[in-house]
Protein backbone atom coordinates (compact mmCIF):
# COMPACT_ATOMS: atom_id res chain seq x y z
CA UNK A 1 0.00 0.00 0.00
CA UNK A 2 1.11 3.59 -0.59
CA UNK A 3 2.52 5.46 2.43
CA UNK A 4 0.69 8.74 3.00
CA UNK A 5 1.89 9.59 6.52
CA UNK A 6 5.51 9.51 7.70
CA UNK A 7 6.42 10.35 11.29
CA UNK A 8 10.15 10.42 12.02
CA UNK A 9 10.00 12.57 15.14
CA UNK A 10 12.92 12.51 17.61
CA UNK A 11 15.17 10.23 15.59
CA UNK A 12 18.13 12.63 15.45
CA UNK A 13 18.57 12.04 11.73
CA UNK A 14 20.39 15.32 11.15
CA UNK A 15 21.68 16.55 7.79
CA UNK A 16 22.79 13.16 6.45
CA UNK A 17 19.44 11.62 7.26
CA UNK A 18 17.59 14.48 5.55
CA UNK A 19 19.74 14.09 2.44
CA UNK A 20 19.08 10.36 2.22
CA UNK A 21 15.37 10.80 2.90
CA UNK A 22 14.92 13.41 0.18
CA UNK A 23 17.08 11.70 -2.43
CA UNK A 24 15.93 8.10 -2.07
CA UNK A 25 12.36 8.39 -0.89
CA UNK A 26 10.61 11.74 -1.02
CA UNK A 27 11.66 12.62 -4.58
CA UNK A 28 10.56 9.29 -5.98
CA UNK A 29 7.75 9.18 -8.52
CA UNK A 30 5.81 6.79 -6.31
CA UNK A 31 5.90 9.08 -3.26
CA UNK A 32 2.39 9.97 -2.09
CA UNK A 33 3.30 11.42 1.32
CA UNK A 34 0.69 13.89 2.59
CA UNK A 35 1.91 14.23 6.19
CA UNK A 36 5.62 14.48 7.06
CA UNK A 37 6.95 15.07 10.57
CA UNK A 38 10.67 15.64 11.06
CA UNK A 39 10.28 17.29 14.46
CA UNK A 40 13.03 16.96 17.04
CA UNK A 41 15.70 15.70 14.66
CA UNK A 42 18.59 18.13 15.31
CA UNK A 43 18.07 19.64 11.85
CA UNK A 44 20.11 22.79 11.31
CA UNK A 45 20.44 25.24 8.41
CA UNK A 46 22.24 22.79 6.14
CA UNK A 47 19.47 20.23 6.59
CA UNK A 48 16.90 22.93 5.92
CA UNK A 49 18.73 23.77 2.70
CA UNK A 50 18.64 20.14 1.55
CA UNK A 51 14.98 19.76 2.43
CA UNK A 52 14.09 23.05 0.74
CA UNK A 53 15.61 21.86 -2.51
CA UNK A 54 13.49 18.70 -2.37
CA UNK A 55 10.17 20.16 -1.22
CA UNK A 56 8.89 21.09 -4.71
CA UNK A 57 9.33 17.43 -5.69
CA UNK A 58 6.98 16.19 -2.94
CA UNK A 59 3.85 16.77 -4.96
CA UNK A 60 1.21 15.45 -2.53
CA UNK A 61 2.51 16.99 0.71
CA UNK A 62 -0.17 18.79 2.75
CA UNK A 63 1.19 18.91 6.30
CA UNK A 64 4.86 19.55 7.21
CA UNK A 65 6.08 19.48 10.83
CA UNK A 66 9.63 20.76 11.44
CA UNK A 67 9.18 21.81 15.05
CA UNK A 68 11.78 21.48 17.82
CA UNK A 69 14.80 21.47 15.53
CA UNK A 70 17.78 23.84 15.43
CA UNK A 71 16.94 25.73 12.26
CA UNK A 72 17.94 29.38 12.43
CA UNK A 73 16.92 32.47 10.49
CA UNK A 74 18.59 31.64 7.15
CA UNK A 75 17.36 28.05 7.22
CA UNK A 76 13.77 29.09 7.86
CA UNK A 77 14.09 31.64 5.07
CA UNK A 78 14.93 28.81 2.66
CA UNK A 79 11.99 26.73 3.91
CA UNK A 80 9.52 29.57 3.41
CA UNK A 81 10.84 30.36 -0.07
CA UNK A 82 10.55 26.72 -1.10
CA UNK A 83 6.95 26.46 0.11
CA UNK A 84 5.90 29.46 -1.99
CA UNK A 85 5.79 27.08 -4.94
CA UNK A 86 4.21 24.21 -3.00
CA UNK A 87 0.54 25.06 -3.41
CA UNK A 88 -0.63 21.83 -1.79
CA UNK A 89 0.83 22.50 1.67
CA UNK A 90 -2.00 23.44 4.02
CA UNK A 91 -0.27 23.14 7.41
CA UNK A 92 3.23 24.20 8.47
CA UNK A 93 4.69 23.78 11.96
CA UNK A 94 8.02 25.49 12.72
CA UNK A 95 7.71 25.82 16.49
CA UNK A 96 10.90 25.94 18.52
CA UNK A 97 13.20 27.11 15.73
CA UNK A 98 14.74 30.59 15.47
CA UNK A 99 12.67 33.10 13.51
CA UNK A 100 14.50 36.30 12.49
CA UNK A 101 14.19 39.11 9.98
CA UNK A 102 15.20 37.02 6.94
CA UNK A 103 12.63 34.37 7.82
CA UNK A 104 10.00 37.05 8.44
CA UNK A 105 10.60 38.59 5.02
CA UNK A 106 10.30 35.21 3.31
CA UNK A 107 7.21 34.30 5.35
CA UNK A 108 5.67 37.57 4.24
CA UNK A 109 6.18 36.57 0.60
CA UNK A 110 4.79 33.11 1.30
CA UNK A 111 1.58 34.50 2.78
CA UNK A 112 1.21 36.84 -0.18
CA UNK A 113 1.76 34.23 -2.88
CA UNK A 114 0.75 30.83 -1.49
CA UNK A 115 -3.01 30.35 -1.64
CA UNK A 116 -3.15 27.01 0.15
CA UNK A 117 -1.52 27.51 3.57
CA UNK A 118 -4.27 27.55 6.22
CA UNK A 119 -2.51 26.66 9.50
CA UNK A 120 0.82 28.15 10.60
CA UNK A 121 2.62 27.45 13.89
CA UNK A 122 5.40 29.91 14.78
CA UNK A 123 5.28 29.39 18.53
CA UNK A 124 8.49 29.50 20.61
CA UNK A 125 10.53 31.00 17.75
CA UNK A 126 11.90 34.09 19.61
CA UNK A 127 9.84 36.39 17.38
CA UNK A 128 9.84 40.07 18.39
CA UNK A 129 7.91 43.16 17.30
CA UNK A 130 10.44 43.70 14.48
CA UNK A 131 9.74 40.31 12.89
CA UNK A 132 6.02 40.73 13.54
CA UNK A 133 6.07 43.98 11.58
CA UNK A 134 7.67 42.30 8.56
CA UNK A 135 5.24 39.39 8.76
CA UNK A 136 2.26 41.71 9.07
CA UNK A 137 2.88 43.30 5.69
CA UNK A 138 1.11 40.36 4.06
CA UNK A 139 -1.66 39.85 6.60
CA UNK A 140 -4.13 42.40 5.30
CA UNK A 141 -4.44 40.67 1.94
CA UNK A 142 -4.33 37.10 3.23
CA UNK A 143 -7.58 35.19 2.71
CA UNK A 144 -6.37 31.73 3.65
CA UNK A 145 -5.03 31.48 7.21
CA UNK A 146 -7.56 30.00 9.62
CA UNK A 147 -5.18 29.06 12.47
CA UNK A 148 -2.14 31.09 13.59
CA UNK A 149 -0.01 30.20 16.62
CA UNK A 150 2.35 32.93 17.85
CA UNK A 151 2.50 31.78 21.46
CA UNK A 152 5.55 32.02 23.74
CA UNK A 153 7.46 34.55 21.72
CA UNK A 154 8.71 38.03 22.61
CA UNK A 155 6.05 40.07 20.82
CA UNK A 156 4.69 43.13 22.60
CA UNK A 157 1.45 45.03 22.26
CA UNK A 158 2.84 47.09 19.38
CA UNK A 159 3.50 43.96 17.32
CA UNK A 160 0.32 42.11 18.24
CA UNK A 161 -1.85 45.08 17.31
CA UNK A 162 -0.76 44.47 13.72
CA UNK A 163 -2.85 41.28 13.74
CA UNK A 164 -5.98 43.36 13.23
CA UNK A 165 -5.08 43.47 9.52
CA UNK A 166 -5.49 39.70 9.38
CA UNK A 167 -8.48 39.47 11.71
CA UNK A 168 -10.55 41.94 9.69
CA UNK A 169 -10.55 39.51 6.76
CA UNK A 170 -12.73 37.29 8.99
CA UNK A 171 -11.07 34.11 7.76
CA UNK A 172 -8.97 33.50 10.88
CA UNK A 173 -10.74 31.20 13.37
CA UNK A 174 -8.09 30.50 16.02
CA UNK A 175 -5.31 32.81 17.23
CA UNK A 176 -2.87 31.81 19.99
CA UNK A 177 -0.83 34.65 21.53
CA UNK A 178 -0.13 33.20 24.98
CA UNK A 179 3.21 33.84 26.64
CA UNK A 180 4.16 37.05 24.85
CA UNK A 181 5.17 40.43 26.29
CA UNK A 182 1.70 41.58 27.27
CA UNK A 183 0.45 42.82 30.60
CA UNK A 184 -2.93 41.55 31.75
CA UNK A 185 -4.67 44.86 31.06
CA UNK A 186 -3.11 44.95 27.58
CA UNK A 187 -4.49 41.48 26.86
CA UNK A 188 -8.03 42.60 27.69
CA UNK A 189 -7.74 45.77 25.61
CA UNK A 190 -6.42 43.81 22.64
CA UNK A 191 -9.12 41.16 22.97
CA UNK A 192 -11.75 43.88 23.00
CA UNK A 193 -10.39 45.41 19.80
CA UNK A 194 -10.23 42.05 18.04
CA UNK A 195 -13.76 41.21 19.19
CA UNK A 196 -15.11 44.34 17.58
CA UNK A 197 -13.50 43.33 14.29
CA UNK A 198 -14.59 39.67 14.26
CA UNK A 199 -16.85 38.37 17.07
CA UNK A 200 -16.42 34.74 15.89
CA UNK A 201 -12.65 34.64 16.48
CA UNK A 202 -11.26 32.37 19.24
CA UNK A 203 -8.17 33.87 20.91
CA UNK A 204 -5.89 32.12 23.42
CA UNK A 205 -4.30 34.47 25.96
CA UNK A 206 -2.15 33.55 28.95
CA UNK A 207 -4.12 31.00 30.92
CA UNK A 208 -7.39 31.41 29.07
CA UNK A 209 -9.21 30.93 25.79
CA UNK A 210 -11.68 33.60 24.75
CA UNK A 211 -14.46 33.09 22.22
CA UNK A 212 -16.22 36.26 21.20
CA UNK A 213 -18.98 34.52 19.28
CA UNK A 214 -22.44 35.19 20.59
CA UNK A 215 -25.12 32.63 19.67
Amino acid sequence: STIRSLNLEANKIGEKGIEALVEYFLKGKECRIEYLSLAGNLIQNEGAKILSAGLPEIKYLKNLHLGSNQIEDEGLEMIFKAIIGCKGIEQLNLCGNKFGKKAAGAANQLLLKNTGLAKLDLSCTTMTDSEMFLLSLSLEGNQNLTVLNLSYNQIGLKGLKLLKNLVKNKKLKNLDIRGNNLKEEEEFKLSDKLAKIDPSLIVSFQGMVVSFHVL
